[in-house]
């Protein structure tokens, strides 16, 4: 997981990779992300986006950062 700077503000979120080569059933990852998309709650880390970079087959999943 890293922490990331959102472009034109001072706002930091959390970008964890996932390495789908290694995955055993990425359907129930990106089944994972469609549940997160619809899920928003003031007490959790929240769901923010998600990135497929098809050249190296990972997956970027962008969340809220929560300190500490």
């Amino acid at each position: 997981v890293f922490i990331a700077s959102v472009l034109g503000s001072d706002k930091q979120v959390a970008i964890k990779t996932i390495d789908m080569k290694n995955q055993s059933s990425k359907e129930l990852i990106l089944n994972e992300i469609r549940v997160l998309k619809d899920f928003n709650h003031k007490n959790l880390v929240n769901f923010l986006d998600a990135y497929y970079l098809q050249e190296y087959d990972h997956l970027w999943v962008v969340l809220e950062y929560m300190n500490g």
